[in-house]
């Protein structure tokens, strides 16, 4: 694994070496933003890969393409809302 940042120059480089570097590390490979509904995962990928001077492509959207249907249509559970309880415990809505 490479962390990026330990091997790029932190003295005298901007951020197009970073980037470079970054690109570089990559190779053909993906870089993939994995986490919860909602926690900024598009936002993030979006901005990176502005940076990085990288194609975007978000998962959600290409799936309802595919599929002709939104989310929430395919998968009924992501549609429910959730409620957390006062113990801070959390369950779906019927």
């Amino acid at each position: 694994m490479v962390r990026f940042g330990q091997n790029v120059k932190q003295q005298g480089t901007g951020d197009c070496d970073r980037a470079r570097a970054i690109r570089e590390a990559l190779g053909n490979k993906s870089l993939v933003m994995v986490g919860l509904m909602g926690c900024g995962k598009t936002s993030v990928g979006r901005r990176l890969s502005a940076k990085l001077e990288l194609p975007f492509v978000d998962a959600d959207e290409e799936i309802e393409l595919a599929a002709g249907k939104t989310i929430s249509e395919i998968s009924p559970i992501t549609a429910r809302p959730i409620s957390v309880t006062a113990n801070g415990r959390s369950s779906r809505a019927s």
